[in-house]
């Protein structure tokens, strides 16, 4: 599955020169965990949080240190600007769910812009976009893999068995297929929303080739 079809495509986005409060505002008033902030040609050039927001009124008191040393904190932002995060992690419209997953585990992230081939920002992918995908019950996922099945080219009733999101196809029958058919048939069923790992246990073809695909 692709970035392009799980992503969020109605954001709120705001630009560097908005008051910090505004957009504290705009998230608690959406229920929203990320605002991106974007250019006035519309590039995307920051992101702001609630982490960035906690992390602001984890600052101390400038006012309470200025008693102490004649070196008090620097004032706390007043626009997006100057609290976002910056440069931002992103991602295209064809990535791999995979890699995003990976992604955000690496960088400790929640949330991963999207952008089109032109660079531009077209969506956004939440940790909550995730669980969606991975809360879509067995019995529609598997529904969507025989679809994508016949839309290979496979015949006949091929058995689908589907277990907490990993596929198992069987009793394909003869299916004649070079392994270029075999790529598409497995890149199909995978992009399946819902579908964590694949594989196909019955022989493929005359020569009995089988394929298995690792989780995902």
């Amino acid at each position: 599955m692709r970035a392009g079809e799980l992503m969020t495509r109605k954001l709120s986005i705001v630009t560097p020169d908005v008051p910090v409060k505004d957009v504290a505002r705009l998230l608690a008033l959406r229920g929203i965990g990320a605002v991106p902030v974007v250019s006035a040609q519309g590039e995307l050039v920051g992101i702001v949080t609630e982490a960035d927001f906690i992390a602001l009124e984890a600052r101390p008191d400038s006012r309470l240190h200025a008693r102490r040393d004649r070196n008090p904190r620097p004032a706390a932002p007043g626009t997006v600007g100057e609290l976002m995060s910056s440069p931002v992690v992103t991602a295209r419209v064809d990535t791999d769910i995979a890699d995003i997953v990976g992604v955000m585990l690496a960088q400790h992230i929640s949330r991963v812009p999207i952008l089109d081939e032109a660079g531009m920002l077209v969506g956004i992918i939440s940790r909550s976009d995730l669980l969606r995908l991975l809360a879509r019950p067995d019995q529609t996922v598997a529904q969507d893999v025989r679809a994508a099945v016949e839309a290979a080219g496979v015949h006949g009733s091929p058995h689908i068995e589907v277990l907490h999101g990993r596929v198992r196809i069987s009793n394909l029958g003869v299916f004649d297929a070079d392994a270029s058919d075999l790529a598409v048939l497995r890149r199909l069923v995978c992009d399946v929303p819902g579908v964590l790992g694949l594989e196909i246990a019955q022989p493929i073809g005359a020569a009995g080739a089988s394929g298995r695909e690792a989780g995902r």
